[in-house]
Formats: C-alpha cells, structure tokens, sequence
C-alpha cells in the first residue's frame, strides 16, 4: 500500500456584461450563477474551466502550521480573509513563489463562500466594472492582505477582461 495525498483543482471564469453594475452586487451578495444567468441570459458572455495548479510552498506550510496549532492566531482561508487574485505575468508558476507576480487585482469572497462539500473546497470572487481590467493569466488564492499566504498559483490566458464587464473567478480544490 502506498500512501498519497493528492489535490485535483478546477478553475472557472463567468463572464458578464454590466455596465450599471448589477451582476456584480448579486454575485457579491450569493446570487448563483444559474440564478445570473436565467435572469440576465442576453447579457452572459462566457464560460471558462481549466485545471491544474501549483500548490505554493508557503502555502503549504501555513496550512500544516494551522492544522496543527503552531499558528497561535492564523489567518484563515474563510469568508472574511480568503480573496482569489488575478495577474498579467505568464512567468511559469513554481513552488517557491509566494503571490501573482505582474499587475494584479484582487476580489474578496462572494457571500456563502467559500464552502465545503464532500473533500471539495471553493472559493468564488466577483470583479465588477473598473476592476482587473487588463490579459488575465496568472490566478492564485489567498488568505487575505494582513497574512498574505498565497495557496496556489495557475498560469493560463483567459483573455481581456473590458470595462462594463464583471467576472467571475471560482477556484474548486478537491482532495483525496
């Protein structure tokens, strides 16, 4: 018998019309995307899954150090730490990286997450209008400003996002 831990990662980009901004304040405020999407059909631009990531050293190792109690007061990957990141840089991601390397953005949690079913974790942020308006190809989770501890790192295109858009990124970990 041979012992593993091993972590799938899925990633996916909804991507919306919205100038007056209101898909914005329903993703933010829980609303799923099914909901954005019967409601506002015409103004549904696209879906996008990739997979893959690098699980980033620090943040493998604060995750051991919260686990086990070594962080007396940890800064959590929970809904009032946790932000999804995006960058510019295609710069091939590596362990020891510690954060989106080009200009970056990042968006807080969307309400009700993250969550947890089964062994999968998601975490989901919604960049509305005027935000991460630029070639998104770097993308990372973290566990927020104070503690800065970066999860994972993908590096991929997925395109421009324009002005009058808000997207969504949600980043699904599952572990077995």
């Amino acid at each position: 018998m041979k012992e593993k831990a091993e972590h799938k990662t899925t990633w996916i980009i909804h991507k919306f019309r919205d100038l007056d901004r209101a898909i914005a304040a329903l993703l933010k405020g829980g609303a799923t995307i099914g909901e954005i999407i019967r409601l506002y059909p015409e103004r549904f631009i696209a879906e996008e899954r990739f997979e893959e990531n690098c699980l980033l050293n620090e943040g493998i190792q604060y995750f051991e150090d919260v686990i086990t109690g070594i962080v007396g007061s940890p800064v959590l990957w929970d809904s009032a730490n946790a932000r999804v990141g995006v960058g510019n840089d295609v710069t091939a991601a590596d362990p020891a990286q510690t954060d989106l390397i080009g200009t970056k953005a990042y968006a807080s949690m969307d309400a009700t997450y993250p969550s947890r079913s089964s062994q999968a974790l998601s975490w989901r942020g919604t960049f509305g209008d005027g935000v991460a308006e630029f070639d998104w190809e770097e993308f990372v989770v973290d566990n927020g400003a104070v503690s800065g501890k970066t999860l994972n790192r993908k590096v991929t295109s997925k395109g421009t996002k324009g002005a009058g858009e808000a997207w969504t990124l949600t980043v699904e970990i599952t572990f077995s």
